[in-house]
């Protein structure tokens, strides 16, 4: 699947490569909600580390469906780091993630220095 998500002890841990379809899009969000809401319940912040370096520009079908669970997903005080490799990955993951406790990075350690931050 060109969707990955781990639990890891401060953070969980996303991944893409490559296109998604809808439907895996769909799937992995609902994976995504659910581990969301098990840091919600144990009292946890909400930290996600997205790695999408080995991804790429999605259709517009699958960057709607993006944008709007992480709309639902994401509350004020969560911090997702989003790593990209290119200027036009980076453009398009801004637009889906328009929030101010997201931000994109290039480097990884830039990234993970953002979710080590306090609120």
């Amino acid at each position: 699947m060109p969707l990955t998500l781990r639990s890891c002890p401060d953070y969980l841990a996303v991944g893409g490569s490559g296109l998604y379809t809808l439907l895996e899009s769909q799937e992995h969000f609902r994976e995504l909600s659910a581990a969301v809401g098990g840091l919600r319940k144990a009292g946890r912040p909400v930290r996600v580390l997205v790695d999408l370096r080995d991804g790429a520009p999605q259709t517009a079908e699958v960057a709607a469906h993006i944008k709007g669970a992480n709309a639902v997903i994401f509350r004020k005080g969560d911090r997702i780091a989003i790593i990209v490799k290119s200027t036009l990955l980076k453009l398009q993951v801004k637009r889906l993630h328009m929030r101010s406790e997201s931000e994109v990075f290039v480097s990884e350690a830039a990234a993970r220095e953002f979710l080590s931050r306090a609120s």
